[in-house]
């Protein structure tokens, strides 16, 4: 789980950063800052949904949990939507 956080905070951050939403590090989770993306219209609700279906993926991942063709396919497709 330690590996999912930091990872979704450090892409959190530099989509943040890059898009000029303020944020605060010592605060804002990598979800927290998700959201606050989303209400700062810099990402669509369709895209923080994809962001949390790729962390819960890659945490079932992370802790050795098997992911089905069907999932990772199912992200592959819900991504290519979103573009």
């Amino acid at each position: 789980m330690e590996i999912n956080n930091t990872l979704t905070l450090i892409i959190s951050k530099n989509l943040a950063k890059g898009l000029g939403v303020s944020i605060d590090p010592k605060r804002d989770s990598g979800i927290r800052l998700l959201r606050k993306l989303v209400e700062e219209d810099a990402i669509s609700d369709d895209q923080f949904q994809l962001a949390v279906k790729i962390m819960n993926v890659c945490n079932k991942a992370v802790h050795g949990e098997h992911i089905s063709y069907e999932q990772a396919l199912s992200i592959i497709d819900s991504a290519d939507v979103r573009r």
